[in-house]
Protein backbone atom coordinates (compact mmCIF):
# COMPACT_ATOMS: atom_id res chain seq x y z
CA UNK A 1 0.00 0.00 0.00
CA UNK A 2 1.19 3.44 -1.26
CA UNK A 3 1.37 6.12 1.58
CA UNK A 4 -0.25 8.87 0.32
CA UNK A 5 -1.23 12.06 2.49
CA UNK A 6 -4.95 11.35 1.87
CA UNK A 7 -4.48 8.10 3.67
CA UNK A 8 -2.47 10.49 6.66
CA UNK A 9 -4.76 12.42 6.48
CA UNK A 10 -7.12 9.62 7.02
CA UNK A 11 -4.84 7.57 9.55
CA UNK A 12 -4.34 11.26 11.51
CA UNK A 13 -8.25 11.87 11.81
CA UNK A 14 -9.09 8.28 13.20
CA UNK A 15 -6.37 8.17 15.58
CA UNK A 16 -7.50 11.73 16.90
CA UNK A 17 -11.29 10.51 16.96
CA UNK A 18 -9.70 7.81 18.85
CA UNK A 19 -7.91 9.18 21.25
CA UNK A 20 -10.74 12.01 21.70
CA UNK A 21 -13.25 8.98 22.45
CA UNK A 22 -10.65 8.07 25.11
CA UNK A 23 -10.47 10.97 26.80
CA UNK A 24 -13.98 11.84 26.26
CA UNK A 25 -15.12 8.23 28.15
CA UNK A 26 -12.19 8.96 30.23
CA UNK A 27 -13.51 12.12 31.29
CA UNK A 28 -17.00 10.81 31.50
CA UNK A 29 -15.80 7.85 34.19
CA UNK A 30 -13.73 10.50 36.19
CA UNK A 31 -17.31 12.73 36.44
CA UNK A 32 -19.07 10.20 37.37
CA UNK A 33 -16.17 9.71 39.75
CA UNK A 34 -16.08 12.88 41.46
CA UNK A 35 -20.17 12.75 41.46
CA UNK A 36 -20.41 9.57 43.31
CA UNK A 37 -17.41 11.29 45.56
CA UNK A 38 -19.14 13.71 46.12
CA UNK A 39 -22.26 12.24 46.96
CA UNK A 40 -20.37 9.71 49.53
CA UNK A 41 -18.79 13.49 51.00
CA UNK A 42 -22.18 14.47 51.69
CA UNK A 43 -23.18 11.32 53.36
CA UNK A 44 -20.02 11.79 55.29
CA UNK A 45 -20.82 14.91 56.50
CA UNK A 46 -24.66 13.70 57.17
CA UNK A 47 -23.62 10.84 59.20
CA UNK A 48 -21.12 13.27 61.25
CA UNK A 49 -23.34 15.86 61.55
CA UNK A 50 -25.87 13.13 63.56
CA UNK A 51 -22.76 11.87 65.65
CA UNK A 52 -22.10 15.51 66.95
CA UNK A 53 -25.85 15.61 67.66
CA UNK A 54 -25.85 12.24 69.13
CA UNK A 55 -22.38 13.29 71.26
CA UNK A 56 -24.01 16.81 72.21
CA UNK A 57 -27.15 15.42 73.46
CA UNK A 58 -25.17 12.91 75.77
CA UNK A 59 -23.06 15.63 76.89
CA UNK A 60 -25.97 18.00 78.03
CA UNK A 61 -28.12 14.82 79.70
CA UNK A 62 -24.46 14.11 81.50
CA UNK A 63 -24.38 17.61 82.53
CA UNK A 64 -27.87 17.71 83.23
CA UNK A 65 -27.74 14.45 85.82
CA UNK A 66 -24.34 16.23 87.42
CA UNK A 67 -26.56 19.63 88.00
CA UNK A 68 -29.33 17.17 89.39
CA UNK A 69 -26.74 15.01 91.83
CA UNK A 70 -25.31 18.09 93.02
CA UNK A 71 -28.83 20.23 93.43
CA UNK A 72 -29.80 17.14 95.09
CA UNK A 73 -26.60 17.07 97.68
CA UNK A 74 -27.63 20.59 98.84
CA UNK A 75 -31.08 19.72 99.47
CA UNK A 76 -32.14 19.32 102.86
CA UNK A 77 -32.92 15.72 104.27
CA UNK A 78 -35.97 15.02 106.16
CA UNK A 79 -38.49 12.64 107.58
CA UNK A 80 -42.25 13.48 108.28
CA UNK A 81 -45.74 12.39 107.70
CA UNK A 82 -47.04 12.50 103.94
CA UNK A 83 -50.56 12.13 103.40
CA UNK A 84 -52.78 13.08 100.30
CA UNK A 85 -55.60 15.43 99.76
CA UNK A 86 -58.48 16.26 97.03
CA UNK A 87 -59.07 19.74 95.65
CA UNK A 88 -62.62 19.34 96.76
CA UNK A 89 -64.75 21.50 99.34
CA UNK A 90 -65.46 18.44 101.20
CA UNK A 91 -61.37 18.17 101.95
CA UNK A 92 -60.21 21.89 101.78
CA UNK A 93 -62.98 25.26 102.13
CA UNK A 94 -65.39 26.62 99.55
CA UNK A 95 -62.61 27.10 97.25
CA UNK A 96 -60.82 24.10 96.90
CA UNK A 97 -58.85 24.92 93.62
CA UNK A 98 -57.13 28.17 95.36
CA UNK A 99 -54.18 27.29 97.77
CA UNK A 100 -52.46 30.05 99.69
CA UNK A 101 -49.89 30.35 96.60
CA UNK A 102 -51.90 29.63 93.63
CA UNK A 103 -54.26 28.15 91.57
CA UNK A 104 -54.05 24.32 92.39
CA UNK A 105 -56.33 22.55 90.36
CA UNK A 106 -55.47 20.76 87.01
CA UNK A 107 -51.77 19.88 88.62
CA UNK A 108 -50.12 17.19 89.90
CA UNK A 109 -46.92 18.42 91.22
CA UNK A 110 -48.60 20.51 94.26
CA UNK A 111 -48.04 19.82 98.46
CA UNK A 112 -48.87 21.91 101.12
CA UNK A 113 -45.83 21.96 103.54
CA UNK A 114 -45.45 22.76 106.88
CA UNK A 115 -45.53 26.12 108.54
CA UNK A 116 -41.89 26.85 108.59
CA UNK A 117 -40.95 26.31 105.01
CA UNK A 118 -41.59 28.80 102.29
CA UNK A 119 -43.99 29.18 100.02
CA UNK A 120 -42.74 28.25 96.18
CA UNK A 121 -40.16 25.82 97.71
CA UNK A 122 -39.45 22.90 95.51
CA UNK A 123 -39.87 19.41 97.32
CA UNK A 124 -38.94 15.87 96.32
CA UNK A 125 -40.74 12.75 97.77
CA UNK A 126 -40.64 9.90 96.03
CA UNK A 127 -38.03 10.99 93.71
CA UNK A 128 -41.14 13.56 92.26
CA UNK A 129 -40.69 16.81 92.54
CA UNK A 130 -43.42 18.65 94.04
CA UNK A 131 -43.89 22.83 94.80
CA UNK A 132 -45.07 24.08 98.30
CA UNK A 133 -47.63 26.20 97.51
CA UNK A 134 -49.82 25.63 100.39
CA UNK A 135 -49.22 25.33 104.00
CA UNK A 136 -50.79 22.31 106.31
CA UNK A 137 -53.51 23.20 108.70
CA UNK A 138 -51.95 24.13 112.20
CA UNK A 139 -53.48 20.84 113.92
CA UNK A 140 -51.16 18.92 110.64
CA UNK A 141 -48.14 21.25 110.91
CA UNK A 142 -44.98 18.92 110.11
CA UNK A 143 -47.01 16.92 107.66
CA UNK A 144 -46.63 17.01 104.48
CA UNK A 145 -49.85 16.57 102.29
CA UNK A 146 -49.81 15.75 98.19
CA UNK A 147 -52.53 17.03 96.25
CA UNK A 148 -53.74 14.22 94.38
CA UNK A 149 -56.91 16.73 92.51
CA UNK A 150 -59.79 15.31 92.18
CA UNK A 151 -58.53 11.30 92.08
CA UNK A 152 -60.07 10.22 95.67
CA UNK A 153 -59.29 6.64 95.35
CA UNK A 154 -55.61 7.69 95.12
CA UNK A 155 -55.48 9.96 97.52
CA UNK A 156 -56.98 7.11 99.46
CA UNK A 157 -54.89 4.57 98.51
CA UNK A 158 -51.84 6.98 99.11
CA UNK A 159 -52.70 6.74 102.41
CA UNK A 160 -50.26 8.10 105.14
CA UNK A 161 -46.61 7.30 105.15
CA UNK A 162 -43.60 8.52 107.11
CA UNK A 163 -40.92 9.15 103.84
CA UNK A 164 -37.99 10.94 103.20
CA UNK A 165 -37.87 14.27 101.89
CA UNK A 166 -35.82 16.77 99.96
CA UNK A 167 -36.14 20.11 100.15
CA UNK A 168 -34.29 22.09 97.83
CA UNK A 169 -32.71 25.53 99.12
CA UNK A 170 -34.45 28.43 97.03
CA UNK A 171 -32.07 30.41 95.06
Amino acid sequence: MKITNKNLILAFIICSLSIWSILFFAIHLLDKSIINLKDKKIELLEVIEETELAIIKSLEKIIELKDIQLERAKAKKIYAYVTAFNTVKAQTDNTPCQAKFGYICGRDDVVACPRHIPAFTKIEILNKEYWCLDWTATKYNGRFDISFDKDILGARQFGKKYLEILIYEQN
